[in-house]
């Protein structure tokens, strides 16, 4: 795309006057992407244009025609899909780690849609920075961790698939924050047996269903995506295209290409991997509970950045998480927290809800669930929580909250999957997300 000749001059206003495009951040083979000011709140935010390639040009005042033909009416329903995944990402913005649409709407013969500025790039760009073309496994499980979480919060409370899960569409921060992007090709799960879906995927990262407007697809179809980007950040390789891989095309296993690579780990992306979609793993959830498996094998705490460093030193790549720019993300520094009294709390951030809070008192251990007889913070309405889900403290000394998983259908934090009856340290101003549905966020104020 000639960005000169169809993106926006600097300055320009859209939504009326509401918005003032800043500048350009990137253009694709359907859109343009610009940095911009809100003028209605005074705050930096994205904006994305539909301007599908070779079907449209720009007249002088912006407005954008389509070239006739044919090419009007494939504009025009590529227009009514970005609009799609507009309203689609705003269904979200109460789960964690999703990129947040706040606005959309249509001018100057296209369409629009407002999101959160984030600072950073794609993992796919990242590992070309990275000494070898791929993660170390700490920081790999961890990226992956935290969109399995997301992803079974779509499918379970959204009734959603991503579809187009890769390194592409999962965006890294240069505050360490992980995001999935990219919701073009989202599907509302269906249980009919017929339903048609569009054929849209990426080789290497698509499963064989998604190559034939009949597959059957479902929430296993994006546990596969998930694993051919794990095994590609880990090992730097591609899996074979699942089309290949049917006419007997194999591939190595992540621990034979990579031997660092615990093999717990490799065999479950193998079953994240499988062909036949009723011999893979089925969701996101049992995804991110077998990719962390080696953790609890080796007792490896996985929130504590030394073992990322210590492994680096042992594989010669080198980790993205710097821990002194996390400890001032994180907030005050000790000698300042020591001379204020913390007050921590874990508040509910989804559901009707929302805003509830409780305080937790210092060096107290309390538990979470769903039954008023055996907990002492109670989160209704959530069936799929356990009656008593999880025990919760913070350590003042550590200035840190811990989290102890008691349940049936599991605890997961931002970073990771929590194991079974092992205390794990959180990081403040993060979220705890009980049974895949209910979304606690934890925080300390201070006095």
């Amino acid at each position: 795309m000639d960005e000169s000749t169809f993106s926006l001059k600097n300055g320009t206003m859209v939504s009326g006057d509401r918005y003032t495009i800043e500048s350009l951040i990137g253009a694709g083979g359907f859109g343009i992407t610009y940095k911009a000011v809100d003028n209605s709140s005074n705050k930096v935010c994205a904006i994305k244009e539909y301007v599908p390639l070779g079907l449209c040009s720009r007249l002088p005042d912006g407005k954008l025609i389509a070239m006739g033909g044919d090419k009007t009416e494939y504009y025009e329903h590529g227009k009514q899909r970005f609009m799609e995944e507009a309203q689609c990402l705003m269904t979200l913005r109460d789960i964690p780690n999703i990129v947040r649409v706040m606005n959309c709407f249509e001018e100057r013969g296209t369409a629009y849609y407002v999101m959160e500025y984030l600072k950073g790039c794609d993992i796919k760009h990242l590992m070309r920075r990275m000494p070898g073309g791929k993660f170390c496994v700490e920081d790999a499980v961890n990226i992956i961790g935290i969109a399995a979480t997301s992803l079974q919060q779509i499918h379970a409370t959204k009734m959603m698939l991503h579809r187009d899960i890769s390194p592409d569409n999962i965006f890294f921060c240069d505050d360490g924050a992980v995001y999935l992007i990219d919701f073009g090709s989202a599907k509302h799960i269906c249980q009919q047996q017929d339903q048609n879906f569009s054929v849209v995927l990426k080789p290497g990262f698509a499963p064989i269903e998604q190559y034939s407007r009949k597959g059957a697809q479902g929430t296993y179809t994006d546990v596969y995506a998930l694993a051919g980007t794990l095994y590609y950040m880990l090992t730097g390789v591609m899996v074979p295209s699942a089309t290949d891989r049917v006419n007997g095309k194999g591939y190595e296993p992540a621990y034979q290409v990579c031997p660092d690579i615990p093999r717990s780990l490799s065999d479950t992306i193998d079953k994240a991997l499988e062909l036949d979609y009723k011999q893979r793993l089925q969701t996101a959830y049992e995804f991110a509970q077998g990719i962390t498996q080696y953790r609890r094998e080796n007792a490896v705490d996985a929130v504590v950045t030394e073992t990322a460093a210590a492994h680096e030193e042992k594989t010669k790549t080198i980790s993205i998480y710097d821990r002194k720019k996390v400890e001032d993300i994180q907030g005050v520094s000790n000698d300042i927290v020591a001379r204020r009294k913390p007050k921590p709390y874990v508040e509910i951030a989804n559901s009707e809800f929302s805003g509830k809070r409780w305080i937790i008192p210092l060096q107290t251990e309390l538990i979470v669930g769903r039954s008023s007889a055996v907990s002492n913070i109670v989160v209704p309405s959530f069936a799929a929580v356990s009656k008593e889900h999880c025990h919760i403290m913070f350590d003042e000394k550590e200035d840190c909250f811990f989290v102890y998983d008691t349940s049936n259908n599991g605890t997961t934090t931002e970073q990771i999957v929590c194991p079974k009856e092992q205390w794990i340290p959180i990081r403040n101003q993060h979220f705890i997300i009980l049974a895949a549905v209910c979304c606690l966020k934890i925080g300390v104020d201070y006095e």
